[in-house]
């Protein structure tokens, strides 16, 4: 393994993803206030960190699938680069990591909780389930703004809430299609 695996592994390329974690701080116009983006920004750490520990979750869920696909099968864990082993301690270290960022804040901790408990289902079976998937992406960008509104302590937006279910779902559905 070398650090190019671990990388992809971790897939920080889509970090872009928990940006939306900040649009509660955005949209409530306290992105100038010190301590509350200090806890924004450690709850979208905290999502870095839950989704590549979902990440690797969802290819040791696939690892036999991978192995037989032209391209998977050159991930590092479907290869072997990585071993099972490794890939659950790393998936644990990242869990436990992204519970103690937030670990102060009980309702982030249960949004990042709720993050991963939704990703189990879904790298189980959820994803095989039309529309159902495009749902379960959607309700993920869901909890990254609900931990965005728990981490500066403001009531999430309905508006924000249906807009991003929508767009997320909308999006979703369309690459499946």
């Amino acid at each position: 393994m070398d650090i190019k695996d671990l990388i992809s592994t971790l897939k920080i390329t889509h970090y872009v993803k928990n940006l939306v974690v900040l649009v509660p701080l955005v949209f409530s116009l306290n992105i100038f206030n010190s301590e509350l983006s200090h806890n924004a920004i450690i709850a979208m750490i905290s999502f870095c960190l839950i989704s590549s520990s979902v990440y690797i979750l969802n290819d040791l869920a696939d690892i036999e699938k991978d192995k037989t696909h032209p391209i998977k099968s050159k991930r590092a864990i479907a290869s072997g680069r990585i071993s099972k082993n490794l890939a659950v301690i790393l998936m644990l270290i990242l869990l436990i990591l992204s519970i103690f960022l937030v670990k102060n804040n009980f309702l982030c901790v249960i949004s990042v909780m709720g993050y991963f408990v939704l990703n189990i289902f879904y790298s189980l079976k959820l994803k095989n389930i039309f529309l159902v998937d495009a749902a379960c992406i959607a309700l993920g960008f869901i909890l990254r703004i609900l931990s965005g509104c728990f981490a500066i302590f403001v009531l999430p937006s309905p508006l924000v809430i249906l807009m991003t279910f929508f767009m997320a779902a909308g999006s979703a559905s369309a690459r499946t299609v």
